[in-house]
């Protein structure tokens, strides 16, 4: 897989999936891109700026938590190494430590979004003489990037608010079978890519995607649409029934079906992704300078 094609094309049982977004990816992984850095051992600038050790930036709260007990700390007991962390992930950020020759971060959790040839100008080439790809899937490793985690997008709704089942994403937009409210990221790539599902482009002919087409079919129930950007608004929103249905990432509807609340998932259509480890250009001589 290239830098320009979609990750959709990829196709896994749920069984796997979960597997796989669990624990498949993760181990290998970061150990492999520790390496790249060339500072497991520590250093710093002569100013002082950076601390000693290895960086690892994320997007903070419980995902990081996680990353930190799965990742960090074995790494650091097997090897020793002094691990900081920083958060959130902040590409402007990023790109302002590049500018002014001032890179903390060693590495950096990124979404899909990035780490492809359109930044890579900010990122060091991936040395897979170090780093074990062997784990990973098929196209989730390439010249920038690594994936860490595999989640999917998928189409969540509350059973207290919808009768029947919802089972693709023309149900989503079919607002006289399934009245309510819907849920829908505000971000480009997902909710492009869900409205032009609904609108019957197959899987495979996404890209290039026509968005004049899925702004179209958008308009459609723009009366109903609920905007969420931040993942746990996503959340609060199924939950709650403020939204009878919703596109949301899979990982965050589960924790809502775990304490309880009304609400059950549909695989069918679901559009998987990943999280990527990245290291930034400078990283590997900052100790030197």
């Amino acid at each position: 897989m290239n830098d320009s094609e979609p990750l959709t094309t990829t196709k896994l049982t749920r069984q796997k999936f979960l597997k796989l977004s669990g624990v498949g990816l993760v181990g290998a992984t970061l150990l492999g891109t520790t390496g790249c850095s060339g500072r497991g051992e520590g250093g710093g600038d002569d100013k002082g700026s950076a601390p000693k050790g290895l960086v690892f930036t994320s997007y903070g709260g419980s995902f990081q938590s996680a990353q930190d007990k799965a990742w960090l700390k074995p790494y650091s007991r097997e090897t020793g190494t002094e691990i900081h962390q920083d958060s959130p992930t902040d590409y402007a950020k990023l790109q302002d430590m590049l500018e002014n020759n001032k890179v903390i971060w060693d590495i950096v959790d990124v979404g899909d979004d990035f780490g492809l040839a359109s930044t890579a100008d900010l990122l060091e080439p991936l040395d897979y003489s170090i780093i074990d790809k062997g784990p990973i899937l098929e196209g989730y490793a390439s010249k920038y990037r690594i994936a860490c985690m595999l989640y999917a997008n998928v189409l969540a709704y509350n059973t207290e608010r919808v009768e029947g089942t919802p089972s693709s994403w023309a149900d989503f937009f079919n607002t006289r079978k399934f009245p309510g409210r819907r849920g829908l990221h505000k971000v480009p790539s997902e909710t492009l890519e869900v409205a032009l599902l609904a609108d019957g482009v197959l899987l495979g002919d996404l890209y290039p995607l026509d968005v004049n087409r899925a702004l179209g079919k958008l308009d459609t129930i723009k009366d109903q649409i609920l905007w969420w950007e931040d993942a746990a608004r996503s959340q609060q929103q199924i939950a709650s029934g403020e939204v009878a249905l919703i596109s949301a990432w899979n990982g965050r509807v589960q924790t809502e079906i775990n304490t309880g609340a009304p609400v059950k998932t549909q695989w069918n259509q679901n559009l998987q992704t990943a999280d990527y480890l990245v290291v930034p250009k400078g990283t590997t001589s900052r100790g030197k300078r």
